[in-house]
């Protein structure tokens, strides 16, 4: 992917377009830029739906590894995994990566600011 895809619905033709020349072959634990508009979304949900300003800098690892893989797989399973960064304007695609499982189910990782995290602890402890 050489130019940042911004994560919208305008965009869902070209994102799944750079998912689909990262995941190559594959047909398991494959993302669709669909799901990943809505699991973005749900984690900001998840957040509170913090302003703008304070998402900027906010990283998310989103992991599409929803499958069990057997004991008896010879290889390594791989998922695909996407990096999401928030900026001024909203999120775009930093990264598009075919990579070995590392969790057992759909999830997002985040990696936040301290005025974020210090957000979503008092929405949480008010709500």
């Amino acid at each position: 992917m050489s130019k940042k895809l911004r994560l919208n619905p305008e965009n869902l033709v070209a994102i799944q377009a750079a998912i689909d020349e990262a995941e190559g072959k594959a047909t398991t634990r494959c993302l669709s830029a669909d799901r990943l508009l809505k699991m973005v979304k749900s984690w900001e949900v998840k957040a509170f739906s913090p302003p703008k300003y304070l998402l900027r800098d906010t990283y998310l690892i989103v992991q599409a590894s929803a499958d069990k893989v057997a004991k008896a797989y010879k290889y390594t399973p791989q998922e695909t995994v996407v990096c999401v960064e928030h900026d001024s304007v909203g999120w775009y695609i930093d990264r598009i990566e075919r990579r070995g499982v590392r969790t057992r189910s759909w999830n997002v990782t985040a990696l936040i600011e301290d005025k974020l995290e210090y957000y979503i602890l008092r929405q949480a402890t008010t709500a």
